[in-house]
């Protein structure tokens, strides 16, 4: 009596073997492009709110915010700008206008953001993972509300939104701004909503 195993049972082992092992790496990508969007939105909701900290706690007092940096210009507040290009990017910045006041800041000029040191918060900059995707959402679509930047001038603190990285909308409008992300695959999206107050909800 022969006790070994038949080619027609190795060849059903080797087939379920396989189609076991495809599932489970099929299934470990989808759940690592998740775990990356949850971080990348963590990380992203976690500066915009590093920088209204930043604007309320250095910016508290008139002392402070008539006090000037080192190359002679008033700090007006802080705020977050995301770059849509590739590679996609975000960081936080520094309000410092040429206009030696921080009354009616508008346009939020690009030459006035000035990149905060590397040791004074953590991470202020970031290149967005690979496995997560930042959706513009250009204003040929509807609603036409991805946020470009967001700064905070205080004491309040005042919030001030932008579509395009330019102009800021009026205060007065209740405009809230999104960013969009999506994981490079499109199993799962996250939505962060930065609102005329301030609020950031994700």
């Amino acid at each position: 009596m022969n006790k070994g195993f038949t080619l027609i049972e190795i060849l059903i082992v080797l087939a379920v073997t396989v189609l076991i092992s495809s599932y489970v790496i099929s299934y470990s990508k989808v759940g690592q492009n998740q775990v990356a969007l949850e971080i990348e939105t963590q990380k992203i909701a976690n500066l915009i709110l590093a920088a209204k900290a930043a604007a309320v706690a250095t910016l508290d007092t008139p002392e402070r915010q008539s006090a000037r940096t080192a190359q002679g210009r008033i700090i007006c507040g802080y705020g977050f700008e995301i770059t849509y290009s590739d590679p996609a990017s975000y960081r936080i910045f520094s309000y410092e206008p040429q206009a030696a006041t921080c009354t009616n800041i508008n346009p939020i000029r690009p030459q006035d953001r000035f990149s905060i040191p590397s040791g004074l918060l953590p991470s202020p900059s970031a290149v967005v993972s690979a496995n997560v995707l930042l959706n513009e959402k250009p204003c040929s679509v509807t609603p036409c509300d991805a946020l470009h930047v967001v700064l905070f001038v205080p004491p309040n603190p005042e919030t001030l939104l932008s579509r395009n990285g330019k102009g800021a909308l009026p205060p007065t409008r209740e405009r809230d701004l999104r960013v969009y992300l999506e994981t490079a695959d499109g199993s799962a999206k996250k939505i962060i909503t930065v609102t005329q107050s301030g609020q950031v909800d994700f």
